[in-house]
């Protein structure tokens, strides 16, 4: 080994290095003539003559060295004399060089995206870089490398739904259509995505309730779908839910109010009936008690009775008396 020598990424092509001379004890042609140099392209060699005739070599730089593509070069230096037949002599040198500030800090990435629920709590890790390269740049001048870390925040299923009102009212008139709406109940979630969504059902509902409404899930409208009779139930109360996305629920009550209609016929029962009549009655003469019912309501349910004149002759009477009967309320 000749001796090695130490090189700077820095150093500029054409840059030169004095090497040690060979020494040939021989006097003459057969005394050192010429120098060679071989085994990297980044190095080439010079011979600069010396005060007394001389040769002195000289190591040229003739590529740029980056240390990171190689840290080590070695070189062969080969010394031939004038001699037949001639010798040589060879040295190895090896150059070692050294790292410059030539690079900047590199991420893996060029942006790095993280999802984080808002309740993460306080001190959660976001996210880890992990970098090769140097963690500290002291280099003259400094080098720098930036990255852009983008976090969203997502959302957590931290707000239930909340219905527009507690108590939600309806009429119907009975013996609607099947499929009627009768109302439409709302619900809304301030959290995004799935757990925003909310969906509509019955709470702890008879089964009879069931049969006579339905509530669509995702509008909240509630329908008839069975028959509705006033005279048997006129006013239905039941509470549905609302869920989110996320299993959070809110409650509210229904109550549908069914009005009555003219669907039924008076009902006639005759409680006393004096038969036959004398024919010398009096005026006024009480002849039949009779009660008369309508089940629907209100002016639907008022009846008024009247005698209408006997045509089948299933009775004989004298008309001119019991037409003076006033009339039956």
């Amino acid at each position: 080994l000749f001796g090695s020598f130490v090189g700077d990424v820095a150093t500029a092509p054409g840059s030169r290095f004095p090497l040690p001379d060979a020494h040939d004890p021989d006097w003459g042609r057969n005394s050192l003539q010429s120098y060679e140099l071989s085994g990297d392209e980044h190095f080439s060699l010079a011979v600069q003559a010396g005060p007394g005739g001389d040769q002195r070599p000289e190591l040229v730089l003739a590529k740029a060295l980056d240390r990171e593509e190689a840290a080590f070069h070695e070189l062969v230096l080969r010394a031939i004399d004038g001699g037949d037949p001639a010798r040589t002599g060879t040295a190895r040198i090896r150059v070692t060089v050294l790292d410059a500030n030539d690079n900047a800090p590199v991420f893996s990435q060029a942006e790095y995206t993280v999802r984080v629920p808002e309740d993460v709590p306080v001190g959660s890790t976001l996210v880890t870089v992990t970098l090769v390269l140097t963690a500290v740049d002291s280099g003259d001048p400094s080098r720098s490398g930036t990255v852009q870390v983008r976090v969203n925040v997502t959302d957590a299923n931290d707000n239930p739904p909340v219905f527009s009102k507690v108590v939600y009212e309806a009429r119907v008139a009975e013996n609607p259509p099947a499929g009627l709406l009768v109302l439409q109940v709302r619900a809304t979630d301030a959290d995004a995505g799935s757990n925003g969504r909310v969906s509509y059902s019955f709470g702890n509902v008879p089964e009879a309730v069931r049969g006579l409404f339905t509530v669509d899930s995702e509008s909240g409208e509630i329908r008839t779908a069975g028959p509705l009779d006033f005279e048997e139930k006129p006013i239905y109360i039941f509470g549905l839910e609302a869920m989110d996305g996320g299993g959070l629920t809110d409650h509210c009550e229904v109550q549908i109010d069914i009005t009555d209609e003219n669907d039924n016929a008076p009902e006639i029962t005759i409680l006393s009936l004096s038969s036959p009549v004398p024919e010398d009655a009096p005026v006024g003469t009480v002849v039949a008690l009779l009660n008369v019912n309508d089940p629907d309501s209100g002016e639907n349910g008022q009846v008024s009775c009247e005698l209408s004149e006997v045509t089948d002759n299933s009775f004989i009477m004298n008309s001119s008396p019991l037409s003076r009967v006033p009339p039956f309320f």
